[in-house]
């Protein structure tokens, strides 16, 4: 099926502007957001983040947002533009300190990952083993803008690989536990079904 670009970021921008959203980042961060920009200026977004959150707390948070309009218990990530020059994916070009994923279950769910760690780590041999034995796979999708049409190629990572890693963005003033962590972090069918959770 081909995804609407348009469409997905009007859909987007309308989810990320609304107040359910902002309580959600509010909750998640430990924080009231003081001031939310959006990010308009071209060589802004070419750096490849949508929004700077400053918090109550002092924190500026550069945000790359991604909206699943339906829960997977895998996170996909960008990593190139199949059709389109081979364009290297958000994965890669993003400068954003935070990715915000959020997917829809019967409200928002939101995880907060750190970018770049997860950029990095996509080029580890421990990543690339993974790939190799099936367990994180590569998934392409298509999609258009008026006319012009492109294919994206993505990984698509459990979430329960990411368990023992240290990608999730948490306030350092207040450090959760494992058994803290939210449940489309760790909680996967993957994991019920394997009896380890």
């Amino acid at each position: 099926m081909t995804r609407d670009f348009n469409d997905d970021l009007k859909k987007s921008q309308k989810a990320s502007r609304s107040i359910e959203i902002e309580e959600i980042y509010e909750k998640k961060l430990q924080s009231k957001i003081k001031k939310r920009t959006e990010i308009k200026d071209k060589s802004q977004q070419n750096a490849g983040y949508d929004i700077e959150l400053h918090l109550e707390d002092g924190r500026l948070l550069t945000i790359e947002e991604k909206f699943r309009w339906t829960f997977y218990p895998d996170l996909l990530l960008e990593i190139k533009h199949e059709n389109d020059n081979n364009k290297i994916g958000w994965l890669y070009t993003s400068e954003a300190e935070i990715l915000a994923y959020f997917q829809m279950k019967d409200s928002f769910i939101l995880t907060l990952l750190k970018l770049k760690e997860l950029a990095q780590w996509s080029r580890s041999v421990e990543f690339l083993k993974l790939l190799t034995e099936g367990v994180i796979k590569e998934k392409s999708s298509e999609t258009k803008r008026g006319e012009h049409h492109w294919r994206t190629k993505n990984y698509v990572v459990p979430f329960h690989i990411l368990r023992n890693k240290n990608f999730e963005y948490r306030n350092k003033k207040y450090e959760k536990t494992r058994k803290d962590l939210p449940l489309e972090f760790y909680g996967t069918q993957y994991e019920k079904e394997n009896n380890k959770i």
